[in-house]
This record gives C-alpha cells, structure tokens and sequence, in this order.
C-alpha cells in the first residue's frame, strides 16, 4: 500500500470517529453493519475485504478503496490477489 493511501486511510478513520460523536445513532448502526459482516461463514476475511475493495472501486470511494485495501492486506492480500481488482475485473 503506497504512502498516500495509507495517509488517505488513517484520515478516513479519523474522520470516521468524529461521525461517531456527530451522528452517534447512524454510526452504530454502520457499525453493526460492517461487524454482521465480518462473523464467520463460508467467506475467509480476505475474501471478504477483496469483495468490499471491489464495491469502493466501483462506486468510486477513494477513501473506501484505501481502507479496504488496507484490511485487506491485513488479512492476508498480497499484490497478486488485488490485481484483478485493479483491473475491475475482481
């Protein structure tokens, strides 16, 4: 991940904790939305973030992209796997 969307990522997550003091009801409920997402089932957690790479790149979320390929990377993509991803074709 290169420095500026590791830079774009962290200021997402900044910006994500103001919204949760702001809008404390609609973050919660983000919030349940993206922990539903990450229980268990017959989708690995990298799986899982490459999906949600794919979605920010085809709304066109700079932010959702950095983040997502951020998790990603953490649960296990490498280059190769976000590839097609890069390509929209993922």
């Amino acid at each position: 991940m290169g420095k500026k969307s590791l830079k774009l990522a962290n200021k997402l997550s900044s910006v994500i904790a103001v919204l949760r003091h702001g809008i404390p009801k609609t973050m919660k409920s983000f919030s349940a939305l993206a922990t539903a997402a990450q229980i268990d089932s017959r989708l690995d957690a990298k799986t899982k973030e490459l999906i949600a790479t794919e979605i920010a790149v085809a709304v066109r979320c700079g932010g959702c992209i950095a983040l997502h390929v951020k998790a990603a990377g953490q649960s296990g993509a490498y280059k190769p796997h976000l590839e097609p991803v890069r390509l929209g074709a993922g």
